[in-house]
């Protein structure tokens, strides 16, 4: 009798040990965090300008699905060396504003909000985290598994001094 309730004590922990580490995804309290998990899973990273570039990134629902956390990194190549960051997204309910803040290892950190388009899944994230610039990021799905971007910095007069832009390809693995 006894082994029989160790067997089944065990058997209860470990399975609300593996219930306690699936990703959670989006708190269900806030319905504006869904758009975020766009963002999550395993993707394959292409920038296309200004020169070709690969590398990955990986989005994890933490804090109980309040934040969005995504790893990123893109390989070196022989003009540039490999380069990596951190960053979390979140909707923030009192200021009704998406919030996003980055941390690169090149030593940047930076600290953006962005707004949805739902008619258009785009988000548009800007920052003004230099002085006299402005970045804006749009992020667009045309599908589940495709994310189109675009990062343009201008300077105080609307003027562009730098852009890039790129693909992202959802991994199935």
């Amino acid at each position: 009798m006894l082994h029989k309730f160790v067997i089944s004590t065990v058997a209860s922990i470990a399975m609300a040990c593996s219930l306690a580490v699936a990703e959670p995804g989006p708190l269900k309290d806030i319905p504006e965090l869904l758009p975020l998990n766009h963002w999550s899973g395993t993707w394959t990273a292409q920038v296309e300008k200004p020169k070709p570039r690969t590398g990955e990134s990986h989005g994890d629902w933490i804090v109980d699905g309040r934040y969005l956390q995504v790893r990123w990194k893109l390989d070196a190549d022989k003009d540039t060396p490999a380069t990596s960051g951190t960053y979390l997204m979140t909707y923030d309910v009192k200021q009704k504003v998406y919030r996003q803040w980055h941390f690169n290892s090149d030593g940047f950190t930076g600290e953006a909000t962005g707004e949805w388009d739902a008619a258009t899944n785009t988000m548009t994230w800007t920052a003004r985290n230099a002085p006299n610039r402005t970045t804006t990021n749009r992020d667009r799905f045309p599908t589940a598994d495709v994310r189109q971007w675009a990062m343009t910095i201008t300077d105080q007069t609307g003027k562009a001094v730098f852009e890039t832009s790129g693909k992202h390809q959802r991994r199935k693995d």
